[in-house]
């Protein structure tokens, strides 16, 4: 455990970038922070890169993680706003309050915070708006949006913008557009907004995280491209629960929305999946079906399929499971298999006549350009149906039917448990080793995911273990070298130092 202590330094890296001043910006101001403008009086040098490249790496595999769920389909844009809203993590909000993107404290006009992984109250601090016909910043106390993590503030983000304002960002490759459109919707104040966010980008190669052009990705070969919508939101009319059958009259929405996330978590083990929600995940703000269709399309989709359950028994005992599909053979025939996936995980299987119905007349059925499915998952009004989808049992396997469809249908493959296998971690084993191995963990270093090591500091470990700085770097597969002198490592990581 004394290598923890010994790596604390690594934690000051993330605070020795850019500038100190913190103006930033969304929706009301913007700051020139940026690559060009750092604090001269900073003398870190070489460390402050580090900490900087940390950061943005950070940043990276978020916006490469969450952003395809929104269809946000670039993210150089989305990571140069961090840089330049947060001067590379180091400013006051960013510090303080885990907010990397100057998201203002707004909520919806149901009262609903915008960002819902953002803490209940505030925080407070001065900011500053650009005034676009003199060019000059006024500063005045505003509220902000603070968040538990990193990973919760990019959520928030992508929470942010999934409003009709800013719609027109779904499905957009390029990064020079984003940066054009977001500040034309309003997201910045500052005049040049968009042109320094390309100078960031630019500066700093930030096209390199850019998983989508024109379908591929780094992540590996795309296996499938799911649009997954919870149909209808939390305040469509009449869209719940008969009163009589469930005093809390649960809205539709919400049954819909939990099977989607269940879908989600399901499908993240598996390779080269990316999934575009068409609705707003929050509940809060109705997304048209002519908007899901067209974000559907501009993701280029394989497959769309919405979530729903249905109603009109009349509290009777009737209902049960129904897929619907735009009537062809082919389209039944992969009908039938969903419905069959899911009343096989679910046992809903009811007195519908037809199981597998034609939808001919709904406006999702018909999709030329991928293939489309409505899965009415039980009556909401029937006596039998409703006791058993409030149930979060009931969720999981409907998702579950769901998913192991897809997996069917796109020969979907695991995700490696551990892509970077080390049988034989020590190349030179002791051939009399001492009864114990020792480890050491970097666990309490609270840098997000990845944390810098120096040479000095493996030397300095390595010789109060009596090996070498090598011995270490050749048995810990997991140490990525940066420079010459300096590693990177996953937080998580536990480093081998030999046999004693």
């Amino acid at each position: 455990m004394a290598w923890i202590s010994s790596l604390g330094c690594t934690h000051e890296l993330n605070r020795s970038t850019g500038h100190n001043n913190d103006t930033s910006t969304t929706e009301d101001d913007s700051n020139n922070n940026n690559k060009n403008n750092d604090n001269d009086n900073d003398n870190e040098g070489g460390n402050k890169e580090v900490a900087n490249n940390v950061f943005i790496d950070q940043i990276a595999a978020l916006c490469q993680s969450i952003g395809p769920k929104y269809n946000i389909l670039v993210n150089s844009p989305v990571i140069a706003q961090a840089i330049l809203e947060s001067a590379s993590g180091t400013s006051e909000l960013a510090v303080n309050a885990k907010n990397y993107f100057g998201l203002k404290f707004k909520k919806t006009s149901q009262g609903v915070k915008r960002c819902p992984t953002a803490l209940d109250n505030p925080y407070i601090k001065v900011g500053s708006e650009q005034d676009a016909s003199t060019g000059q910043y006024v500063s005045s106390s505003m509220e902000w949006f603070q968040f538990k993590s990193m990973e919760d503030c990019v959520t928030g983000y992508y929470d942010f913008i999934n409003i009709s304002t800013y719609s027109n960002l779904k499905g957009v490759t390029s990064p020079e557009t984003y940066c054009t459109l977001i500040k034309q919707d309003g997201y910045a104040t500052s005049i040049d907004y968009t042109q320094k966010l390309m100078n960031v980008i630019n500066s700093y190669n930030l096209t390199k995280y850019d998983t989508y052009n024109g379908g591929s990705s780094n992540m590996g070969e795309i296996k499938l491209k799911l649009a997954l919508g919870a149909g209808h939101y939390k305040y469509t009319e009449g869209k719940r629960c008969n009163a009589s059958l469930d005093p809390n009259e649960t809205r539709e929405w919400y049954l819909n929305d939990r099977i989607c996330d269940k879908v989600e978590a399901g499908l993240d083990a598996y390779e080269g999946v990316l999934i575009c929600r068409l609705d707003d995940t929050t509940g809060d703000t109705l997304v048209d079906l002519p908007g899901r269709k067209a974000a559907a399309e501009k993701f280029g989709a394989d497959i769309y399929i919405s979530v729903h359950h249905n109603a009109g028994v009349g509290c009777t005992a009737s209902g049960g499971t129904q897929v619907y599909c735009y009537w062809t053979d082919k389209n039944r025939a992969e009908a039938k298999k969903i419905y069959d996936a899911v009343v096989t995980q679910t046992g809903l299987v009811g007195n519908r006549s037809e199981k597998v119905a034609n939808g001919n007349h709904l406006y999702e059925c018909y999709a030329p350009t991928m293939d489309s499915y409505i899965i009415e998952n039980g009556f909401m009004d029937s006596t039998t149906d409703v006791p058993i989808i409030l149930t979060d049992a009931h969720a999981e396997k409907t998702a579950k039917g769901i998913v192991n469809f897809l997996v069917e249908r796109f020969q979907l493959v695991k995700k490696s448990s551990n892509p970077n296998p080390n049988p034989n971690p020590n190349p030179n084993p002791n051939p009399n080793p001492e009864p114990s191995m020792v480890f050491v963990s970097v666990e309490e270093i609270k840098t997000e995911q990845l944390v810098a090591v120096t040479l000095d500091t493996l030397s300095a470990v390595a010789n109060s273990y009596g090996v070498t700085a090598d011995f270490i770097i050749q048995s810990n597969p997991g140490l990525y070298k940066l420079t010459d002198t300096v590693y990177l490592v996953n937080k998580d990581t536990v480093i081998y130092v030999g046999n004693h």
